[in-house]
């Protein structure tokens, strides 16, 4: 599982299950297959415009590959207008 959003005001985080994703997987069709991107082409823009962070660290290669699901466990994927501090 991957947990999404964002967690501002102590509510639940939505996840999704990474089960059905073919690793290695590029962060671009993790994004896409979550539903928090409408596709591939709305994900990449997001990243390349800095509003995609997993665990905090903002993601701006859209190349970034994760050789399996088991280095995506339990993070937070984060979309949203420019999350640049």
């Amino acid at each position: 599982m991957i947990t999404t959003g964002q967690n501002a005001g102590g509510e639940s985080i939505p996840e999704f299950s990474i089960a059905e994703l073919n690793f290695p997987a590029k962060i671009f069709q993790i994004l896409a297959a979550s539903g928090l991107c409408s596709g591939s082409n709305d994900a990449k823009r997001q990243i390349q415009g800095g509003a995609v962070k997993l665990d905090g660290q903002l993601i701006t290669d859209i190349e970034i590959t994760y050789p399996n699901s088991l280095l995506l466990v339990g993070k937070v994927l984060q979309v949203g207008k420019k999350l640049v501090d």
